[in-house]
């Protein structure tokens, strides 16, 4: 008598009518868990900080903690700008530009304040703002007119001469780890599009606090190794 599987066959496009209940499992496990998904929550982000500026110099630590700080982040995102051409009335497609898109990273917002170091050195190191209506130093307005008469009070908003210097951020490394190695995602010359510290609330009992930033980047650069050894400060401090 036939069997089962050549009666099914009729209607699986010739393959097999029925198949082995552990396949999709195995598909996971062989192998060593070759082709395991990764989990979200293992990463590890890395904030390569220009220290030789001198609005604030990090301690190697807190250099550190702040890395381990990052609550959540963004992996790099890609736009591809493609247009439709015409080939002798067949339609083709010719990619004309790349954009990176912004992503967003949200740390912690620790008692040590660690995270708040790390954009109160960014922010006074771009903009004149911060220092301009400093009292601490000399010549500061705080007047509504920018035009009264004040010693020493030229520069405001982004005109600020540390900007022809080297930038504060230099990279960005972001790690996903598994099976102690890690496939890393580096941000080149990136910048700070936008901060935004948290909201308050008497009636939340049981929120934290976060701080949450968007980075622009120029490019990314792709790698890979083992987490022992090429993930810096990995496992390092706590």
């Amino acid at each position: 008598m036939p069997s089962i599987n050549n009666f099914l066959n009729a209607f699986s496009n010739g393959l097999p009518g029925m198949k082995d209940y552990r396949h999709a499992s195995r598909l996971y496990l062989d192998d060593n868990y070759k082709l395991l998904p990764k989990q979200k929550f293992l990463f590890h982000v890395v904030f390569d900080i220009d220290n030789s500026i001198p609005i604030r110099r990090f301690t190697n630590n807190e250099r550190l903690e702040l890395n381990m700080l990052v609550k959540t982040a963004d992996l790099p995102k890609y736009n591809m700008n493609v247009e439709e051409k015409q080939q002798y009335n067949k339609k083709t497609y010719v990619a004309t530009r790349i954009s990176y898109e912004p992503i967003n990273i949200t740390f912690h917002d620790d008692h040590a304040d660690t995270v708040n170091a790390f954009w109160k050195a960014y922010y006074e190191y771009n903009i004149s703002d911060s220092l301009t209506v400093n009292p601490s130093v000399a010549g500061f307005n705080t007047q509504g007119n920018m035009y009264d008469e004040k010693p020493n009070v030229t520069q405001y908003g982004m005109d600020n001469a540390q900007q022809e210097k080297e930038p504060f951020l230099k990279n960005i490394q972001i790690f996903t780890l598994h099976k102690q190695r890690f496939t890393s995602f580096t941000l080149v010359n990136p910048v700070i599009g936008s901060w935004s510290h948290d909201n308050l609330d008497q009636a939340d009992g049981q929120g934290i606090m976060q701080n949450n930033m968007q980075v622009f980047y120029e490019t990314v650069l792709y790698g890979a190794g083992r987490v022992k050894n090429d993930i810096p400060g990995f496992a390092t401090i706590h």
